[in-house]
């Protein structure tokens, strides 16, 4: 049995200006960084990866780039994880991350749609089963994983912008 995930980096969001959001995590996409997060989903197809869930950061940013990848394939609306958010521990990450990975009705494709460092942080602590790794992430950048029971992620594509659609 395997998993794929694909972790899907917000794309640009305003300028953190505390007049304009007082609360950090209410800063709304771009215009170019829904465009970003289009061509993102444009390359998910390319690739022939077919989401069958999206879970999300509560961030207005995050949350937005769910939402473009729930549209686009015309899926159950996003299920929003606190420990996603920019400020949440690693730790709490990675146990909700592998609480629902060992659910067994947890097949298919999970999209990961939040910030870094905390993506490339996941990442790389499935891939070297919890040894550091250094990964990078760009915005709107996209890093795909199968899982396997019993041993290391697979890096399947590591996407930088310069590369989407």
């Amino acid at each position: 049995m395997s998993v794929d995930l694909v972790f899907l980096r917000h794309g640009p969001a305003g300028e953190a200006d505390p007049r304009r959001w007082p609360d950090d995590r209410d800063r709304p996409l771009t215009e170019e960084g829904a465009a970003r997060v289009t061509a993102a989903i444009a390359t998910l197809r390319e690739l022939g990866v077919v989401p069958t869930a999206v879970v999300t950061s509560p961030a207005a940013r995050a949350a937005a780039t769910a939402r473009r990848v729930v549209d686009a394939f015309s899926l159950p609306a996003a299920i929003e994880w606190p420990e996603l958010l920019p400020e949440a521990p690693l730790d709490r990450a990675q146990t909700r991350l592998r609480t629902t990975l060992n659910a067994p009705e947890c097949l298919g494709t999970l999209v990961v749609a939040g910030h870094e460092p905390l993506l490339t942080e996941l990442a790389g602590w499935l891939i070297a089963r919890g040894a550091p790794a250094s990964l990078k992430l760009d915005k709107a950048g996209l890093i795909g994983l199968r899982l396997r029971s019993g041993g290391p992620a697979e890096l399947r594509f590591l996407i930088p912008k310069r590369l989407l659609g």
